[in-house]
């Protein structure tokens, strides 16, 4: 027999055994036994942890804070499926306004005028028809507002929006005896009396 061949032959049994030896860990090791799976249907009951209820107060709460940090949908969702109270109705108008959901809004005031139809949620009404560019609905509202400064306020808008100048200028006028409506008056004042300047020109 060929002395290369032999020595090539035992080189190989030697290298074969030299891997089974050093891979004996791996290659023969007893695999762990698979753990039993639990019965599908098993005679004990789970036991189901009762789901905490977050009362409408505590809801409310946390509505406020995400309106607080300008989280409006947030705010929505959390009392989408709450009974509508007045309070929970005043917080979805508003966050509905933030949001420009003017329907939604509709739809809330609305709810909210049949609970407690006051002079402050006829206003509200009022604001959100304008929003929606309902002049005409808005000021079939206006008999229904006592004289004082939203209603003067609302008059400007409308006046405005139709054109009739002299009256809108007139209610301006008689905001600028109000703090919070001095700017705004000023502001309309001043845009007729640059308008006065050119009309000629």
């Amino acid at each position: 027999m060929n002395k290369n061949l032999v020595w090539g032959g035992t080189m190989a049994i030697v290298g074969i055994s030299m891997f089974i030896f050093a891979a004996q860990d791996t290659l023969f090791t007893n695999t762990p036994k698979a753990t039993p799976t639990p019965q599908i249907f098993s005679s004990e009951k789970p036991t189901i942890l009762p789901t905490p209820q977050i009362s409408i107060s505590e809801k409310i709460s946390e509505a406020k804070k995400l309106m607080g940090n300008g989280l409006f949908q947030e705010a929505i969702t959390l009392l989408a499926d709450e009974k509508k109270n007045s309070t929970v109705l005043n917080i979805l108008i508003e966050a509905n306004i933030e949001q420009k959901q003017y329907d939604e809004a509709e739809k809330n005031i609305q709810e909210l005028l049949q609970i407690n139809k006051t002079e402050k949620n006829i206003s509200g009404y009022i604001r959100i028809l304008l929003l929606k560019g309902e002049v005409k609905n808005a000021e079939s509202l206006l008999s229904q507002l006592s004289k004082g400064k939203e209603k003067t306020f609302y008059q400007l808008i409308i006046s405005i929006t139709k054109d009739e100048h002299e009256k809108a200028k007139k209610y301006a006028t008689q905001l600028l005896q109000y703090d919070e409506y001095k700017n705004i008056a000023n502001v309309f004042l001043d845009v007729y009396k640059t308008y006065e300047s050119f009309r000629d020109g």
